[in-house]
């Protein structure tokens, strides 16, 4: 005997199962986009936050190795956001911040820009210590990433002098 089929019985998914599977599939796809959303901005914060890294250790070697060669310190007399000192062949060196940038300069050059365009120095602070004779330095530096996050960094470092 042959089996009849009837008009009802078809071999396709109904419009409800269709529907269902679209509503799990976005859902599953809305949670791997935001993961994925979530991972880009982690790592471009870690970018951020190396670079900083970088750009502090820099900073902090450029300040420790200016004072390697120091006769008498001018400025600070205590605490400035200057410092100003004779170097042992009788010329100035000069290291503030002016617009968020560190700047150094030798003698009567012009004054150089240490940090990169994207960095902000702010909160600069010379402290001179006295015996043994040195100077500390503290600053922060920021970066802003592309999503708007701010990301700060602090530094600072002593350099006892031997006047």
């Amino acid at each position: 005997m042959k089996k009849q089929s009837t008009p009802n019985s078809s071999l396709g998914f109904t419009l409800i199962e269709i529907l269902i599977y679209l509503a799990l599939f976005s859902f599953l796809f809305a949670g791997v986009f935001s993961a994925v959303a979530v991972f880009f901005e982690s790592n471009q914060r870690d970018n951020t936050s190396a670079f900083i890294e970088e750009e502090g250790i820099f900073l902090v070697g450029k300040i420790n190795g200016a004072l390697q060669n120091v006769q008498s310190i001018q400025s600070p007399t205590a605490t400035s956001t200057m410092l100003l000192v004779t170097q042992g062949d009788g010329s100035t060196l000069k290291i503030h911040s002016i617009d968020s940038q560190l700047r150094i300069q030798v003698g009567d050059a012009p004054e150089v820009t240490l940090n990169s365009s994207g960095i902000s120095v702010t909160s600069l602070v010379f402290t001179r210590h006295a015996a043994p004779e040195g100077v500390s330095v503290s600053f922060t530096l920021s970066a802003t990433t592309s999503d708007g996050h701010v990301v700060p960094g602090q530094f600072s470092t002593i350099d006892y002098l031997s006047l």
